[in-house]
């Protein structure tokens, strides 16, 4: 008998590809347009030193300053390419970048200040980066970023697992909607003796709670509606892949359990890509069973996670190696 795999992944295979989730929902508003100009000052901040070796050695000045450090010439060069390369990946990861940003703001201010009669790019950096507005955006994305990265990470190749989709979801919704105000960290942290009490800057707790705390709250609800439009209509189909996972068939080929497993996933799938084809939805069923036997094909490798591959991605692997195999030419 032949197989018709292709009726599994033609239409299909898109599916098991998830796009890391995005973290900024396309809004209009005023709030969300800072959130997004604040991302994009941080990817100019860091190519600013990554881009120039001066610069970075004059940073490296000032945080020897502002840390009371001595170091050689020799290990300031090594230093200074070891930065060139930190920034590197500090511009390609949000969440690097604001972690580093909230490190070293102070010496990073100092820089540009230093600059900002020399060259213009300094000057345009000095202004939102000297500003309690910006360091009240970064102490939000810094308390949203890690539950979008954890979200993010889900969705992963190698850590995929389609029944733990909705789980996750929910998760991560609930951590957003219980964040507190993170503003009103930070107008303890620009008090005297604070974290950042240096940078001469203030936010009141007024404006910590009404206007950077409304921007927070508006900027989480727009990502919790952004996740749910996602995967509005989708998540039922996508967890109904984890039927293809080797290792969750019950039994052997021979036995009760299996006949049963995964006819209702099967049908959900069918469904969806094949709704105005009976015949194509009835294939799919049909040829269903016949990979159920490919169970006993599965590395051991591969069912102890001992490598980066899946056992649904071993699988649908195998389906589409069939489907390539059945089509060339003879």
């Amino acid at each position: 008998m032949t197989h018709s795999y292709g009726l599994l992944t033609d239409e299909a295979s898109d599916v098991t590809v998830v796009e890391q989730v995005i973290i900024f929902a396309n809004d209009s508003d005023n709030a969300l347009k800072s959130i997004k100009d604040t991302v994009e000052n941080l990817t100019i901040a860091w190519k600013f030193f990554e881009y120039s070796p001066p610069r970075t050695a004059l940073f490296i000045h000032v945080q020897q300053e502002l840390l009371q450090l001595q170091i050689t010439k020799k290990n300031q060069n090594k230093l200074s390419n070891n930065i060139c390369k930190a920034c590197r990946t500090r511009w390609l990861s949000i969440a690097a970048s604001v972690e580093s940003v909230l490190q070293h703001h102070l010496a990073m201010v100092n820089t540009y200040r230093a600059l900002k009669d020399e060259q213009l790019l300094a000057l345009g950096l000095l202004i939102p980066f000297h500003s309690s507005k910006m360091l009240g955006l970064l102490y939000i994305l810094h308390a949203v970023l890690p539950i979008m990265c954890n979200l993010s990470r889900v969705f992963q190749t190698s850590a995929l697992n389609y029944s733990l989709l909705q789980p996750a979801i929910n998760h991560a919704e609930t951590q957003l909607n219980d964040l507190d105000n993170p503003v009103e960290t930070l107008v303890v942290d620009l008090a005297a003796g604070g974290k950042y009490a240096q940078a001469e800057l203030m936010v009141t707790e007024t404006e910590g709670r009404n206007t950077s705390g409304g921007m927070f709250q508006k900027y989480t609800n727009a990502l919790i509606e952004n996740i749910d439009d996602r995967f509005a209509g989708n998540l039922e189909i996508l967890e109904a892949f984890h039927v293809f996972d080797p290792t969750a068939v019950p039994g052997t080929t021979e036995s009760s359990d299996i006949k049963e497993y995964g006819e209702v996933e099967i049908e959900k799938i069918g469904c969806h890509f094949y709704q105005n084809d009976e015949t194509l939805s009835q294939k799919l069923k049909d040829e269903w069973h016949n990979l159920l036997a490919m169970k006993a094909l599965l590395p051991k490798e591969v069912k102890k996670w001992e490598v980066s591959q899946t056992p649904v991605g071993w699988m649908l692997t195998k389906i589409c190696v069939s489907i390539s195999s059945q089509r060339s030419p003879s």
